[in-house]
C-alpha cells in the first residue's frame, strides 16, 4: 500500500512538471491564454460577460492583461480558442485616443489586423466608429465595439514557468522510463 501511495505521488509530481499553464489556461509559444467562454454553461453567462474594462480587471486579477496579438500564428490561435463556444470575444485593442489608429491596452501599436470590412448598407448605417473604441473577435473576425457592451474575453500573460507543452505521448514514454528504472 505505501508503495502505491508513494508512486502515486512520483507520478503526480512528474505530470505537475509537464504543465506549461495554470490550470484552466491554454498554452500557444511562450504565453498562457484564458477563456472565460470556456468555463461554466449558457446560464452563466451573466457572470462571465464583462465590459471591455471590467474583462481587463478580470485579466488584471489573474496576472494577465487582454490578450494581445502580435503574429499571424496568435491570431490563428486566439481566433480558434474564441470559436471553440461560438462566442463575441473582447481582445486587448483600443482606438479611445485616436479613431482608427489601433494600440493594444499595453499601449504597443497593433502591428496584425484581421478586420473584416463592413460591406453590406444596411449594415454601415448601425457602424458608429465614434462610438466604438475596443477590439472585439465577432464571428471569427476582429470588429470595434461599445467598450460597454457585455462579451466573454481572452486573458494573455507570459508563461513564468519556462516549461513547454509536452505531447502525452511523450508523457506516457517519460512514464513507462520511470517505471523500468
Amino acid at each position: 500500500m505505501l508503495k502505491l501511495i508513494v508512486y502515486s505521488f512520483v507520478l503526480t509530481t512528474i505530470f505537475k512538471a509537464f504543465e506549461a499553464c495554470d490550470h484552466g489556461w491554454t498554452q500557444f509559444e511562450q504565453s498562457c491564454y484564458y477563456s472565460s467562454a470556456i468555463i461554466g454553461n449558457v446560464f452563466q453567462v451573466r457572470h462571465r460577460h464583462k465590459h471591455w474594462f471590467g474583462a481587463q480587471a478580470e485579466c488584471e486579477g489573474k496576472g494577465a492583461k487582454l490578450a494581445e496579438l502580435n503574429t499571424e500564428s496568435e491570431l490563428q490561435f486566439v481566433r480558434q480558442l474564441a470559436q471553440k463556444r461560438h462566442t463575441s470575444v473582447w481582445i486587448g485593442g483600443t482606438d479611445g485616443d485616436k479613431e482608427g489608429q489601433w494600440m493594444w491596452a499595453s499601449g504597443t501599436p497593433v502591428s496584425v489586423k484581421d478586420f473584416k470590412p463592413v460591406t453590406d448598407p444596411r449594415m454601415k448605417q448601425f457602424d458608429r466608429p465614434e462610438q466604438q473604441d475596443c477590439l472585439a473577435i465577432v464571428g471569427g473576425h476582429w470588429k470595434d465595439l461599445n467598450c460597454l457592451k457585455t462579451l466573454d474575453y481572452i486573458c494573455e500573460k507570459k508563461n513564468t514557468q519556462n516549461k513547454v507543452t509536452v505531447s502525452k505521448e511523450k508523457k506516457s514514454r517519460d512514464i513507462d522510463e520511470t517505471r523500468r528504472n
